[in-house]
């Protein structure tokens, strides 16, 4: 394995040398229209007017990368910055180690560089760059600056501090375009709350803002149901966990949402639907468990690598980024026709990277899911016995008691759902989703 990452390490560097030798970086590959840095700046205007969000981010690292003027330097930053705004959701430090300016007209584009870029230096532990970039920031006014002070104190575990800085920023006016900085201070507020075991501050901040977001973020569905666990809303938890089997949540693949749903089935001695809850695990990944076991190849079973796991963001955001470079590639054609030909070159060669770029990463994922989807499947198996201890007593540790099928129902009762989601629903309908239970802790 390890003469088999070097190999991958020498072609992932020879790759990368066509975009970073000057003597190289123009041969063959590169369209014409790819050495007029007018051109890509038209390319990432085009793609930021039709959403194609993934490939302008492409874009302006390639910008960064080909040219050296500073207008084209400027015009990079200014989009990776609207994009981190726009919710970008993963980490663009390595676009910050690229190249140097010195922005003075744009406030935004002044401050969150000099930002960033601090934080970047800071986290390599250069100090004293760190300090030169954080001083040219608005420290007294900028709300980033000011959010990244709470989070130290966050990290410092100053939770009472952290909590009275990101409730003053979220007092102030945001701009739309600010929307997914606002959800970022108030994901990171409920967080905070739900570890001080205020769950009932943490539940408002859900259900009043964070879940009424578009697009919605599948994990605060998952966040807001443990939040009603903890509060012994058991059926509303239920509920919340019932929008995880839609589609807007089917990839990637959060394994949490079954451990809530036993815990809260352990809690209320709810034996008939831990079987429930074993059957539909094994129905999902009955394949994957017995190839685990019978000693298959893992990369060979795809749903591995869909399993989410936040130890391993570098896998998951190149996998990501495949994806949607996939489904934004056939919508080029709505761009501006002179700008097509640099644009598929764009998108072939980032996918070409990224795919070689996943490689790096896929053992180590894929072995950590696998690992998990076992400890998660015997735990499963326990679960069964343990949840009948706690019902019943050795003598009648198997006899039927009276309960009721667990399913989700709209809130009026006119129609029950079943735990497996053939559609997609109203978001107003999410809303009111509950598990049907009673405690059989008898």
């Amino acid at each position: 394995m390890t003469f088999y990452k070097i190999i991958l390490t020498l072609i992932f560097l020879l790759i990368f040398s066509n975009f970073t030798l000057a003597g190289v970086r123009w041969e063959g590959k590169i369209p014409p229209a790819g050495k007029d840095s007018a051109k890509w700046h038209q390319l990432i205007d085009e793609l930021l007017k039709h959403q194609l969000y993934y490939g302008a981010l492409a874009a302006s690292y390639r910008s960064l990368m080909f040219f050296e003027d500073i207008i084209t330097k400027e015009k990079a930053y200014k989009t990776i910055t609207i994009l981190i705004d726009r919710g970008y959701p993963f980490s663009t430090k390595k676009l910050f180690e690229t190249g140097d300016i010195d922005p003075h007209l744009d406030y935004e584009l002044v401050n969150a560089y000099n930002l960033y870029k601090a934080i970047v230096n800071q986290e390599k532990k250069m100090n004293r760059w760190a300090q030169f970039f954080m001083d040219k920031t608005d420290k007294e006014k900028y709300p980033k600056y000011k959010f990244f002070q709470a989070l130290e104190e966050y990290g410092k575990k100053n939770l009472d501090v952290a909590t009275k800085m990101l409730s003053e920023l979220l007092t102030g006016q945001f701009k739309m375009e600010q929307v997914s900085f606002a959800t970022k201070i108030a994901r990171t507020l409920a967080r905070i709350y739900f570890e001080q075991e205020k769950y009932d501050r943490a539940l408002d901040i859900y259900e009043t803002f964070l879940i009424k977001q578009n697009p919605v973020v599948p994990t605060d569905w998952l966040e807001t149901a443990w939040c009603h666990y903890y509060l012994k809303n058991y059926d509303k938890a239920l509920g919340y966990l019932y929008n995880l089997e839609s589609k807007v949540a089917s990839n990637p693949v959060v394994l949490e949402k079954y451990i809530l749903r036993a815990a809260i089935y352990m809690d209320v001695c709810a034996t008939d639907s831990v079987e429930s809850l074993i059957k539909e695990f094994t129905t999902n990944f009955g394949t994957e468990i017995n190839g685990i076991i019978k000693g298959k190849t893992l990369t060979n079973l795809n749903t591995l690598r869909q399993i989410y796991l936040p130890k391993h963001q570098e896998f998951f955001q190149a996998n990501m980024t495949i994806d949607r470079l996939r489904k934004e590639f056939p919508l080029l054609s709505s761009i501006d026709g002179t700008l097509l030909l640099l644009a598929e070159y764009l998108y072939k060669s980032e996918l070409a990277m990224q795919t070689t770029a996943i490689k790096f990463y896929e053992e180590d994922a894929i072995n950590a899911a696998a690992n998990e989807l076992i400890m998660l499947s015997e735990s499963l198996k326990f679960l069964k016995y343990g949840t009948a201890r706690e019902k019943f007593n050795p003598s009648n540790v198997f006899k039927e008691k009276d309960s009721r099928m667990l399913g989700e129902e709209i809130e009026n009762n006119d129609f029950i759902l079943r735990w497996s989601q053939a559609g997609d629903f109203w978001r107003d309908e999410r809303y009111k989703y509950k598990g049907i239970f009673k405690s059989q802790c008898d």
